[in-house]
């Protein structure tokens, strides 16, 4: 039987594959290597990493999505705490 080098032994997932799986509640086995923040719940399934809500591109996301908006939708402006 052929060895696996250790690139094939862990599968590494990409951020886009982790968020497919953790939208449609996926599980992964244990040895999966998760993109940075990323972790496992109890059943197996990648949950994201919690946003920075202070951090100057959860204020510029925050915008992008409320442009999108209707402007009676949009709400207040985002301020940094």
């Amino acid at each position: 039987m052929p060895s696996l080098s250790p690139s094939m032994a862990c599968p590494n997932l990409t951020i886009d594959g982790a968020d497919e799986l953790a939208h449609f509640g996926i599980p992964v086995t244990s040895d999966v290597r998760l993109p940075s923040r990323w972790r496992l719940s109890a059943a197996g399934v990648p949950v994201l990493p919690l946003p920075d809500v202070c951090s100057h591109l959860f204020m510029r996301a925050v915008r992008l999505y409320r442009a999108r908006l209707p402007v009676d939708m949009s709400g207040p402006e985002p301020r940094a705490y």
